[in-house]
């Protein structure tokens, strides 16, 4: 499923294009770039954490927030994978991706975006036509993979394709799967909050560091997030806040072969 969330981020890419250094909400990373088939160059931060690692006294609790940092953290490399049914991963992977075209994006692109979407390409356009004379303004769409809840990674897809075809920022978020995020308990936390569906806590909190850093990247006023399991995240009621509308696309367009 596909939603569209009333978020706005911003950046100051230079005209020599390389993968600038991001200040987020948390500390600067620095990313590194890639070209698309067209050519087209996309930076790439990689592994960017977003809550801290649920170990220890954290496993099965909601995600919480991950300490600062002051030095700037490289995210050239993707992050953990979440521990599978299979048992391979780590439980230290609450980590997203993110993709950053050097293209702004093009009015026809903001246009497919909304015909993905189902939204009026007007409403689209409209609200962005201010932004598109900033040399970087674009959407921002996010991923959330599927997988049954028992498998699947943000680094199993590639959207580097995806956000120089359309101008996006593209960001892959990832969340726990199996028990460690889909087992309810019936003994609460120390401080009573119930144990159950932590996953879906994880994209919340995903979708939240996209908010929380509507400075750290350019785009226009709309930001389009792909995802899929989405009808259990909208019945978190602080979801709802963060969500503009639900749809479904096709799952080839976030990737390519490798």
């Amino acid at each position: 499923m596909v939603f569209l969330l009333a978020s706005t981020l911003t950046t100051g890419f230079q005209s020599a294009w390389t993968a600038p250094i991001v200040r987020t909400s948390l500390g600067p990373i620095a990313g590194k770039v890639a070209t698309a088939r067209d050519n087209t160059a996309v930076a790439l931060y990689f592994g960017v954490p977003f809550a801290a690692p649920p170990l220890g006294e954290l496993r099965f609790a909601p995600p919480v927030a991950h300490p600062p940092w002051n030095a700037t953290r490289q995210a050239t490399s993707h992050g953990h994978c979440c521990v599978q049914s299979s048992g391979l991963g780590d439980e230290d992977c609450l980590v997203l991706d993110v993709y950053v075209p050097a293209a702004p994006a093009t009015i026809e692109g903001i246009e497919a975006v909304a015909e993905v979407a189902e939204v009026e390409a007007a409403t689209v356009t409209a609200s962005s036509a201010a932004a598109a004379t900033a040399a970087a303004a674009r959407p921002v769409m996010v991923w959330f993979y599927g997988g049954g809840f028992v498998k699947g990674c943000a680094s199993d897809f590639d959207a580097t394709e995806l956000a120089a075809a359309v101008g996006a920022i593209v960001v892959v978020v990832n969340y726990r799967l199996s028990a460690l995020g889909f087992l309810g308990l019936p003994e609460p936390l120390a401080g009573g909050e119930e144990i159950s569906n932590a996953g879906l806590r994880d994209m919340q909190a995903g979708l939240q560091w996209v908010r929380d850093n509507a400075a750290a990247y350019a785009s226009l006023a709309r930001t389009l997030a792909l995802a899929l399991a989405l009808t259990l995240v909208l019945t978190l009621a602080l979801t709802r806040t963060l969500i503009r509308c639900v749809t479904t696309p096709p799952p080839s367009v976030v990737t390519r072969p490798r």
